[in-house]
């Protein structure tokens, strides 16, 4: 669960990083950046770019240590955070 959340985490920044330089020709380059860069764009609300710092906070910490009572804290988190992605991607197919 952890890996997926990991390759999920990456793979949505990512995809934000590129929307925002082909659909409104903004550059960002590192993750935070990009999640700053779409909230001032407004493809989403302040709480979805809070909740998605938190997630990329709680990625790195899950990429750089492992401790069983911080990995199980995040994967309580997930599902929340999968929320959270998917309700920024719907915004953007709307935008």
């Amino acid at each position: 669960m952890i890996q997926r959340f990991e390759y999920s985490t990456e793979a949505f920044w990512k995809y934000l990083k590129a929307y925002l330089s082909i659909e409104h020709n903004l550059s960002a380059n590192s993750p935070r950046e990009v999640i700053r860069t779409g909230l001032k764009a407004k493809l989403y609300s302040e709480d979805v770019s809070k909740e998605l710092l938190q997630m990329l906070d709680d990625r790195n910490l899950t990429c750089h240590t492992y401790v069983e009572e911080l990995a199980e804290s995040i994967a309580g988190r997930i599902p929340s955070y999968s929320t959270v992605m998917q309700k920024a991607m719907n915004q953007l197919s709307n935008t």
